[in-house]
């Protein structure tokens, strides 16, 4: 399968070497059940849902590089509650009074991944500097 993942340059030199292993998610799931994982979105994104990822990226990783990346993964490392129930996230995406997406839209669709991806499964799609962009 295939997954998008969007994150600071920064981190994109330390995943091309380690890969991207699950990382504390932030009580992302409410019930508690599972804290790390990596964060894919199943679509790839474009217009105002691609730009608030990047915006996003910025205000959390507080750096102006961020990149997107192609991610291949198997479907067996996708979270399952309890073990045999794969969860697809939705959510709405806000920064301020700015909503980037909601839940209604497919291209919200995320999973999270319970095992480390390999860096021969992870590509560059591209990397953005937000600053250069801007001037």
């Amino acid at each position: 399968m295939i997954g998008y993942h969007y994150t600071s340059y920064t981190n994109w030199l330390k995943i091309k070497k380690e890969g991207l292993v699950p990382y504390y998610m932030k009580n992302l799931f409410s019930q508690g059940f599972q804290d790390k994982g990596v964060w894919l979105w199943k679509y790839r994104m474009h217009g105002k849902e691609h730009i608030g990822n990047l915006i996003y990226q910025l205000s959390v990783k507080a750096e102006t590089k961020i990149v997107v990346l192609r991610v291949k993964y198997d479907k067996k490392d996708i979270w399952q509650y309890p073990d045999y129930y794969q969860v697809i996230i939705h959510h709405d995406g806000e920064i301020g009074k700015f909503k980037y997406h909601n839940t209604e839209d497919k291209v919200t669709e995320s999973v999270t991944l319970t095992k480390a991806i390999p860096p021969e499964d992870i590509s560059l799609i591209k990397m953005y500097d937000l600053i250069r962009l801007l001037r």
